[in-house]
Formats: C-alpha cells, structure tokens, sequence
C-alpha cells in the first residue's frame, strides 16, 4: 500500500491530493461500476446556453482535414531499447513457502518477453491541397507483445501535463496481459504565448500523426495485430484527443478515457486549469478582434472566434461515428479543468454510453480511478467476451 501510494504522489502534488480527496465521496455505490447515477432523463436533455452543436453535414469536410494523401510521412523510425519478462500472477511456492511470480514461458521453454521501442514519426503535412506544408513530428513508444498469434493494440495518450506515471502504468498493464500499446508522447500543446491559430495547428497535428502511426503500425505488424480490438485510452487533454481520434480512425474499434469532454470553445474558456488558462490570456492580451471589446462583449466574441477553429479537433464533430457500446467514461460532477457541462455533452453526443461518475474534482477522480479500478480498463479493452 506504501508503494501505491508513492506512485500517486509521483503523479500529482500533495498539494492536489489534499485539495482534491479531503471531505469528498464517490456517488456510485460499491457494488460495482456500471451504476447509473446520473438523473437520466435530465442528463440525456441537457443543455447550457454556449453548446457545441456540429453541424453533421460537415462532417465529410472536416474529415478531409485528416486524410493524409495531402501529406508526407518524412520518418517512421523504431529503435528497440528494453525487453521485459512476462509474468503471470503470484503463486504459493511449496518449494519456497512464500508468494513467487510465474515467468511466462513460450512453446519451447524460454520465458516470453515483451519489446520496447522507442519510436519518431515525423511528416510534412497540411490541411487542404491549398494549403503549405509544415513539418510535424510524434513521438512514441511502442509495447511490442511476443506473442504471434493476433492481438489486441491500444494507443494510451496522457494529460495536459505530458506523460505521467498514470499512462505508463497503463501501457504496462495492457502490454503485461499480452497487447501492443503505443504510448504517446505528447508535446506541451498549452503553452505560454501561443495563440488560438498556433494551438489549433499543433492539435491538429497530433490528431493527423496519431492516425498516420496507427496505420503505420497495423501495416507493418499486419499479422500480429487483431484489427477487431485496435482501442484508443485517455486522459483529460489525453483524452479529448482519444475522443477526437476514435470518431476519425476507421479502424479504432474501443474508447475509454477519463475527465474528457467535448465543446472546446467553452473548455478553453471556462477551464481553471493554469496550462488551458494561458491561450485564452494571451489571445485577449494580443489579438486585437478583443482588445477594443468591453468584459460583457469577450465571452460571446470568444465563442465567435475560436468554434470555427476548434471544429476540426472537437470530439463531437466526429462522434457520431463511435459506437456507443464501445466506449466507456469516467466523469466529474465538480470538475473545473474540464467542466462536467463539457463531460456531458461528450456522453450525449456518443449516444450515453456506459460510464462513472465521482463527486470530485478531475485530479482526484483520476486517483481513484487509479487505485481501485484500473482493472476495469485492462477487461474492458482485452476480455475475450468483447
């Protein structure tokens, strides 16, 4: 329990976690995950005066901002840096009398080892044949399962803060139980002076690479990867991407992530989160469509401004084309770094699928997640009954 403990702190803050965890509770019973809290005919209604409603006869035109026959892939690069054992679960040693790990073992007797790669892909990419080309680069590691048979691939994409703990213990989990797992190294989207344009850019970006590498990577471990279990997990920033990136991949079948939301207008607007905070301060302070405006013109002009910009990216312009039964969120009733307005509208537009909900604030709700229902996640991308 020590242990556990000193991997959460290695994530967030002691300042997070006492902020986060004194005096809250979960508002789904014990019993089990699946427990529908929400009020279901009100959440399923829902709505707030700043919605993102995408305009489903566009879709075809922002999916076109990610068909890479207009781009380039400059490098596709795996260097292999580590093997690891595979271990099956603790077993009573007669022979030892105590608790020992069982090396998992291949059909002639050697012990089964996974690979780690760390990886680069890089292109020249653009969003229309109008367009200039702009140079964009991804990195990655890549969990390589040793097994020949085919087997499941999730890509794991981290927070706003990059890669944590959290996403590694992820991509560990998932490669230890025989998957492949890309890890996503993300780069620092939210940063200080950047602009609206600049962010939308590099998000974009991310979205066009992440698919490119998904590709790349089914192409060239064609059989060894079961293309009906390709999945996608997320993480607050982590997981908008995810989202975003479910609706516009074909071949992702699966989507689990948790604190994520859609409507990134309002998001960008009303996060409380310091890195979100940033883009919005600097485009009020620079772009001179704001500085002649009075504090009760900014907040409609903002929605003016950056819905068009932010269409593209947003999880709801695409999620009409997820399965609802194959997605799973974990919400927020009191998150203010994704607002649990933006958490529901996400649901709404998946069409409600399964889900959790914590009376507690993101940080926290994503500790919780961690410490007792983590398995859920492994079960619900690898269960041989899906």
């Amino acid at each position: 329990m020590f242990k556990i403990k000193l991997l959460f702190l290695s994530i967030f803050s002691v300042q997070a976690l006492a902020h986060g965890l004194e005096g809250e509770r979960s508002t789904v019973s014990e019993s089990g995950w699946l427990t529908k809290s929400l009020v279901m005919d009100k959440a399923m209604d829902f709505t707030h005066t700043y919605m993102y409603e995408p305009i489903i006869a566009k879709t075809y035109d922002l999916l076109e901002q990610y068909n890479y026959e207009t781009s380039q892939i400059s490098t596709f690069k795996l260097n292999l840096i580590d093997e690891i054992n595979l271990k099956s679960k603790l077993k009573f040693s007669a022979r030892h009398k105590k608790m020992q790990r069982v090396y998992i073992k291949g059909e002639n007797g050697e012990k089964l080892k996974y690979s780690i790669y760390d990886g680069e892909l890089s292109a020249k990419t653009k969003r229309s044949v109008d367009d200039s080309y702009s140079e964009a680069k991804l990195k990655f590691e890549f969990f390589k399962s040793p097994y020949d048979t085919p087997r499941p691939l999730i890509l794991v994409f981290p927070p706003v803060m990059g890669n944590t703990a959290l996403d590694r213990t992820v991509a560990t989990m998932l490669a230890e139980k025989g998957a492949h797992v890309l890890l996503i190294n993300l780069n620092n989207l939210f940063t200080e002076n950047k602009s609206v344009n600049q962010l939308s850019k590099e998000f974009h970006q991310t979205i066009l690479l992440s698919k490119m590498l998904t590709q790349s990577i089914m192409n060239k471990f064609q059989a060894q990867i079961d293309t009906q279990r390709v999945g996608v997990f997320g993480v607050s920033l982590g997981g908008i991407i995810a989202s975003t990136l479910a609706g516009v991949v074909d071949e992702i079948e699966y989507l689990y992530v948790l604190g994520a939301g859609s409507n990134l207008a309002d998001i960008s607007y009303s996060s409380l989160r310091d890195s979100v905070t940033l883009i919005k301060d600097y485009e009020l302070k620079n772009n001179e469509e704001f500085k002649q405006l009075s504090k009760s013109e900014v907040k409609d002009k903002w929605f003016e401004y950056t819905v068009p910009r932010y269409s593209v990216l947003d999880p709801a312009s695409f999620a009409h084309r997820v399965d609802p039964d194959k997605v799973f969120m974990l919400m927020s009733s009191i998150d203010t770094t994704v607002p649990y307005r933006n958490q529901l509208e996400l649901w709404n537009s998946f069409g409600q699928p399964e889900y959790m909900l914590f009376e507690m604030s993101h940080i926290s709700s994503i500790i919780r997640w961690l410490m007792a229902e983590r398995g859920h996640m492994v079960d619900f991308f690898l269960s041989e009954n899906k």
